[in-house]
């Protein structure tokens, strides 16, 4: 059976052959020709990002959606006994309960503690997570880098040190658009050459992922089309607020 996503759905995914399962909110549902709908989720655990293509959750057994699944706050109150005669009995105290949140799922449930907001603000993605995608995923990328940081970097519209790097960039973009590579591939083609400290030999080697994927935004902010630049800076027709003209 096919599944309209609509934001605030609950979804879980078996993780591995594990018997564990990992809990999804929906925040955005993306309509794309190209690369088909894409959903916009975060884990519930981690509050982290996390994007899928809408026929592949419709079709992958691991993932399943709780039609009747709902979030529920839960606010603990103190409450204390007020003695007219002004006599205040010693009562030990309590350690004060933190604020919780319950995931409800088919009538179970589960009690979740909600993470602090320093462990939740614009963390970093796992880079090696993006190796394998290509010029097709462009909307994905601009869906899961939404309102962060990195697409935010100034640095992303300046200039360039000097024609080699401008010439980098360019290439970057040209293959992975021309080619169909993937962004693996990239980082393999674009070695830079750095003097082993026990040879003294110059050896080839990769630049990080971090790198490249950063490499390709700022190609994509000087060289792109604008359906480029729409995908990555604007996936869902309204610029965040934290990205500059």
């Amino acid at each position: 059976m096919t599944i309209h996503f609509k934001e605030e759905q609950i979804w879980t995914k078996q993780a591995g052959s594990g018997k564990s399962k990992r809990t999804y909110i929906v925040k955005a549902v993306t309509a794309c020709d190209e690369i088909d709908t894409i959903i916009t989720m975060v884990d519930f655990d981690s509050n982290n990002p996390v994007a899928a293509h809408a026929h592949v959750m419709n079709e992958d057994p691991h993932w399943q959606y709780h039609e009747n699944a709902s979030v529920v706050e839960e606010v603990v109150i103190k409450r204390k006994i007020n003695f007219e005669s002004g006599e205040i009995p010693t009562i030990p105290q309590r350690k004060r309960k933190s604020k919780t949140k319950l995931v409800s799922i088919a009538n179970k449930t589960t009690l979740k503690e909600e993470p602090k907001e320093e462990e939740t603000k614009d963390k970093p993605p796992t880079w090696d997570r993006f190796k394998f995608y290509t010029h097709e995923d462009i909307r994905t990328l601009g869906t899961i880098f939404h309102e962060s940081s990195t697409l935010a970097d100034r640095n992303l519209k300046a200039g360039f040190k000097d024609n080699y790097f401008r010439m980098l960039h360019e290439q970057a973009l040209d293959m992975w658009r021309d080619e169909g590579v993937t962004i693996k591939d990239i980082q393999m083609k674009q070695k830079v050459h750095q003097r082993d400290k026990e040879t003294g030999q110059r050896v080839p080697v990769c630049r990080s992922l971090q790198t490249i994927v950063k490499r390709l935004f700022k190609a994509i902010s000087h060289f792109g089309t604008e359906e480029e630049k729409q995908a990555l800076f604007n996936p869902f027709g309204i610029k965040p607020l934290n990205q500059k003209n």
